[in-house]
């Protein structure tokens, strides 16, 4: 493991001297190439990248990532271990401020998560996290959401609950009614576990009212709407949503149920 000694060389004895400490990294990259077994390649390439890594060269980091993803599919790894390996190439590119790349990477990872029986919806959620910001970051903000969406669903779902934006009926002290949307939590059996303190959606006083509302802002929220009681921003695929469940039976908004005896 020639490669491994001048990789620790340049580590431990050359901070303070970046070009040597460049030289012995080129020599350790050289040596990795010739390296006759393809696991220990693909564990000095790794090796190599995360080094790099820590001194923020995240370019050449990226380079050699891919061409140890190109090893892991030549040996037919298995679909678990390249998706790791793609989410980790995706946080060098990241870094290294290719976005388009890091999300192409994370979007396979994500299309062999969803295909594995092994796979945890943490590690599908943060995921789709790192996902949403690469899209933000790359001002792809419908995309950034969605993939935040999903994440979400995945954190509440892995907590063994889900949730679905919901109609709740807000009941006001002068005697009107007014309906909005809120982030429903419910157990696996149904159950409502909580929701939401605030509304996304604006309130109306029909359920007619707000679904109109929804059907005509949809049109034009590709570049983000504002709307809710905290004035937050939404985009298309959130008012979709919000249109799939507006026909259920709206929620009464009281008081968190947690909190009822």
């Amino acid at each position: 493991m020639a490669w491994k000694t001048l990789l620790d060389d340049a580590r431990w004895n050359h901070r303070d001297n970046p070009d040597r400490a460049d030289e012995l990294v080129g020599r350790a990259i050289r040596r990795a190439e010739a390296e006759t077994e393809a696991a220990e390649r693909v564990r000095a390439f790794e090796s190599i990248a995360d080094y790099l890594d820590g001194r923020e060269r995240w370019t050449e980091a990226s380079m050699l990532y891919g061409r140890l993803i190109d090893l892991l599919r030549e040996n037919h790894v298995s679909p678990d271990e390249l998706a790791a390996r793609l989410a980790r190439h995706a946080e060098i590119a990241s870094s290294a401020g290719d976005l388009e790349s890091a999300a192409k990477l994370l979007e396979e990872a994500l299309s062999l998560w969803r295909e594995s029986s092994r796979s945890t919806l943490e590690r599908g959620a943060a995921w789709y996290e790192q996902l949403a910001e690469a899209r933000s970051a790359a001002a792809r903000h419908i995309a950034a959401s969605a993939a935040r969406s999903r994440a979400a669903e995945l954190c509440i779902e892995a907590s063994g609950e889900y949730y679905q934006p919901r109609v709740m009926r807000h009941a006001r002290s002068d005697g009107t009614v007014e309906y909005a949307v809120h982030d429903v939590y419910f157990s696996l059996y149904g159950d409502v576990k909580g929701y939401t303190q605030h509304a996304r959606s604006p309130r109306m006083p029909s359920v007619a009212a707000l679904q109109q509302w929804l059907e005509e802002t949809l049109p034009v929220a590709a570049t983000g709407v504002v709307c809710g009681d905290l004035g937050y921003m939404h985009y298309a695929p959130d008012l979709a949503q919000w249109l799939r469940h507006v026909q259920e039976e709206p929620l009464d908004y009281e008081r968190d149920p947690e909190d009822e005896v």
